[in-house]
């Protein structure tokens, strides 16, 4: 066997190509992404990535807190090198959780959503990580994590011109400053639109008319409308309101 292989009639654009196999029943991935043009025969690297396991335990910062009080799963999702992955894992009744494998990258581990809880910091091998980032490579291996929880009751609302409502589509994207991780938001009939129990921080509020056309979980796109969104500051306690944001039209 020669390892070829071949993908016809592609149209330009940016894509990524993944291959597995096992060898003595030890899984390998390899990772790529390939410019296609109509004008030149594409180049692929592909670079072999590590699989890892996490598992671990939550609990909340202080003194009192109970595991009632624990969200009902925790979320893993890709960062910038794995834009629009997500994963989710059963937060057990003692707090504990366990992922599938994952191969290399940056990742984002969350709440799931609806929990007044939010990721404070992770700790691993004796070092703590402040926040809700975390980065597996080939030298960091499995992972045996401690995650502490910060309470958070903090919430956005706003209101987006009714005239340019889609039901079901129209819709707010919150980009967390801090890590890139982004948050959705579909817009009722008025026009009206609430995020709730976000975690503290400074984030960038966009709004499209039709959230189904915008590639809002790719950090280049959003930046291309900087312009057009706005910046918010949110703490722990304290209500956001009377947000108005100003529709980027689908065909943008």
């Amino acid at each position: 066997a020669t390892g070829r292989f071949a993908i016809e009639n592609l149209a330009p654009g940016s894509y990524s190509i993944a291959a597995d196999w096992a060898v003595a029943q030890v899984p390998h991935h390899e990772y790529g992404i390939v410019q296609v043009t109509s004008t030149e025969d594409p180049k692929i690297n592909m670079t072999e990535l590590t699989w890892h396991e996490i598992e671990g335990t939550l609990h909340f910062a202080g003194e009192g807190s109970t595991t009632n009080s624990l969200p009902q799963s925790i979320e893993l999702e890709g960062g910038a090198d794995h834009p629009g992955w997500k994963m989710e894992a059963t937060v057990k009744s003692d707090g504990s959780f366990r992922f599938p494998p994952v191969v290399d990258g940056r990742y984002v581990l969350r709440t799931s959503p609806g929990s007044e809880s939010y990721v404070d910091s992770i700790s691993s091998s004796g070092k703590t990580m402040p926040g809700d980032r975390m980065m597996l490579n080939s030298g960091t291996g499995n992972m045996q994590v401690s995650v502490t929880l910060g309470v958070t009751h903090a919430s956005m609302t706003g209101t987006l011109g009714t005239e340019d409502v889609i039901p079901d589509k129209t819709g707010v994207v919150l980009e967390s400053l801090a890590d890139g991780s982004v948050s959705i938001a579909m817009a009722d009939r008025s026009g009206t639109f609430d995020f709730r129990n976000l975690a503290p921080g400074e984030y960038r509020a966009f709004a499209w008319s039709d959230l189904n056309k915008a590639e809002y979980r790719n950090p280049s796109f959003l930046a291309r409308f900087k312009d057009k969104s706005k910046d918010i500051t949110i703490d722990a306690q304290s209500p956001v309101s009377g947000v108005e944001l100003s529709l980027i039209a689908a065909t943008s």
